[in-house]
């Protein structure tokens, strides 16, 4: 028999993450790969797409 506790005990909420917005305010994402984008450079940091 297993001691370890069941998943369901394991359960603990954690608060939201904040976004990281970019200098309009808004979250953006890379339109090739969907990686979040810093708003900062024409690049994409993740896959190097160019960013309009």
């Amino acid at each position: 028999k297993s001691d370890a506790p069941k998943t369901s005990e394991l359960q603990v909420k954690l608060p939201e993450p904040l976004p990281v917005n970019n200098l309009e305010g808004r979250v953006k994402f890379c339109p090739n790969c969907g990686a979040e984008l810093s708003g900062l450079g024409r690049f994409c940091a993740q896959c190097g797409s160019e960013i309009n």
